[in-house]
């Protein structure tokens, strides 16, 4: 195991994590030609983009973003594989940066009390060494300055994964896993929820159902990447609002 994580390391230092040129001047993780090819949702900060529409009815949101979309195979894709399996733990510092510092040029973080990255079990980290999503946290905090929560945030259960599952399997397999000890800390406070992907919304919307709908307590989401297929999923807007009904979601690049 020891080798392996050596040789990957290895592997991967000072070069490019798409393309595996070697990287120049001040390029991380990625080099400046495949950071600028990236399927980019562009969902930034637009209210009721189709990313936030996930979330209506179903949690108390501000507002939703990812910075760009996945599908198999693709260049996207690789990025989230050496972030989760290949031991690339600092593609997320890197990349929870990229993501600050565009939505910094928006009111995206406007009224943002704290980071909270989704939890993984304890099991699932001691194997990986760390999670990934509260390396990107940490890359966001580095840029915004918000502090990062983790203490008494737990996720109960090692839940099976969803890569394989259904739109409704997906829900019904994280329903209850999350536990937040002494949720009145996080009573009229706007929470920024941070993963690594969203392909349902189904682990997101646990974690903050998890807070047992806090005194005011709001969310915002921000994730690295965002399934291509999540269009094809049936959003739920409030049917009492024609406007917000109306609106179209924003065109995804296609991938390169």
């Amino acid at each position: 195991m020891k080798k392996h994580i050596f040789s990957s390391l290895f592997s991967y230092a000072g070069r490019c994590v798409v393309c595996q040129k070697p990287l120049c001047g001040n390029e991380k993780d990625i080099c400046a030609v495949c950071l600028s090819q990236l399927p980019y949702t562009n969902l930034s900060d637009h209210s009721g983009n189709i990313l936030e529409r996930y979330f209506w009815g179903r949690v108390p949101i501000i507002r939703a973003s990812s910075l760009f979309t996945y599908t198999q195979g693709a260049r996207s894709h690789l990025i989230l594989q050496r972030l989760k399996y290949k031991h690339q733990k600092s593609l997320g510092v890197t990349f929870g940066r990229i993501m600050a510092k565009q939505l910094l040029q928006t009111s995206f973080f406007k009224g943002i009390d704290m980071i909270v990255a989704v939890p993984l079990a304890p099991d699932r980290q001691g194997r990986r060494g760390y999670n990934q999503s509260e390396q990107l946290a940490i890359g966001i905090h580095e840029i915004t300055g918000l502090p990062v929560i983790t203490d008494g945030i737990i996720r109960k259960v090692s839940n099976r994964t969803q890569t394989k599952l259904m739109y409704e399997e997906r829900h019904h397999n994280v329903e209850d896993i999350f536990k937040i000890e002494k949720p009145e800390r996080f009573y009229d406070r706007h929470i920024l929820l941070v993963d690594d992907v969203v392909t349902s919304t189904a682990t997101l919307t646990s974690l903050a159902k998890a807070f047992d709908g806090g005194r005011n307590t709001v969310f915002s989401v921000l994730t690295l990447a965002m399934a291509v297929s999540i269009t094809d999923v049936p959003y739920h807007p409030y049917e009492d609002n024609e406007d917000m009904e109306n609106q179209e979601g924003d065109v995804f690049m296609p991938e390169n």
